[in-house]
């Protein structure tokens, strides 16, 4: 099993721009809300963006288990706590999105106190599998 990871955020109206300096990143990719959908490579779809939304590349996972790079990966936004909260409380949806590649059969455990810190922040925890 190998996986990808990003960290995605969600808004009715705020800019890309205000969400990259609310935590302090570069957005690897980006729509706004009111402006025509466009596919990864640049392609328009003649769609209107209902909200805007940022993805932010993470570092490779380097074979870590995945619920220690998810660890790992909070624990670096922890100092921008505040500013994420304020875009949760503003209506904002964070998640880290990961794309689990399977061979087979696997499963993967998330615990607790790991949910926990997630929740706290108000970021979800989603998964999308893809198996050969």
């Amino acid at each position: 099993m190998r996986y990808t990871v990003s960290l995605r955020v969600f808004h009715s109206h705020l800019a890309p721009s205000e969400i990259e300096a609310a935590l302090g990143m570069e957005a690897a990719g980006a729509q706004t809300a009111g402006e025509l959908w466009r596919t990864p490579k640049g392609r328009e779809t003649g769609t209107i963006a209902r909200q805007t939304v940022v993805r932010f590349a993470l570092p490779d996972a380097d074979s870590q288990p995945l619920e220690a790079y998810i660890a790992d990966r909070l624990a670096a936004l922890l100092p921008r706590r505040t500013q994420i909260r304020k875009l949760v409380e503003d209506g904002a949806g964070i998640e880290f999105f990961v794309g689990v590649f399977l061979d087979g059969s696997a499963g993967l455990t998330i615990g607790a106190p790991l949910s926990a810190r997630l929740g706290d922040l108000g970021i979800d925890l989603t998964l999308d599998m893809y198996s050969k």
